[in-house]
């Protein structure tokens, strides 16, 4: 094999690799570990089905399986530290979200129907892992810092709206 050969396959196999490095990127996660193991998915872009509450100060996910919420970032156009790698998609299933984050019981500010959905983005969260350690990192998300965690939503997918049952 000649070294030109050579030198081909190994930007091949360079290729490959790097390739498969950041498909491993994509982690599709229980809600209740993510919640759980936050540190694990830090930066990372996850995958997750949740419902949305209207929170006074924004968005939040939540799961009938655990406590806890996670802060969803929709600000498509503005940079959310660390910068935004990936434009939101705003196809039909993000219009029929969008619309549905408006329509409220009559008199209230409460969403008047069940909006479930699997939402994509970066997961950030107050901690990370650090000599082997789970320690914090960051101050928190959303209004006055509140929340320990947050998804720069990137996409989202198989949205159902249903009517709440009360």
């Amino acid at each position: 094999m000649t070294h030109l050969g050579k030198f081909l396959g190994l930007l091949v196999l360079l290729a490959l690799a790097a390739h498969s490095a950041d498909s491993t990127n994509d982690v599709s996660v229980d809600f209740c570990r993510l919640k759980t193991t936050p540190e694990r998915f830090t930066g990372k872009v996850v995958s997750v089905r949740a419902y949305v509450v209207k929170y006074r100060h924004g968005i939040l996910l939540h799961s009938n399986d655990c406590d806890g919420s996670v802060f969803l970032e929709l600000r498509a156009e503005l940079d959310v530290p660390p910068k935004r790698q990936v434009a939101l998609m705003k196809d039909s299933e993000y219009e029929k979200f969008y619309n549905a984050l408006f329509i409220f019981k009559e008199g209230t500010t409460e969403l008047r129907d069940r909006i479930e959905a699997t939402f994509e983005g970066r997961f950030d969260s107050v901690y990370g892992i650090k000599n082997d350690k789970r320690v914090r990192v960051s101050p928190g998300y959303g209004q006055n810092s509140l929340f320990a965690s947050r998804l720069v939503l990137y996409k989202v997918s198989d949205v159902a709206v249903s009517e709440k049952k009360d």
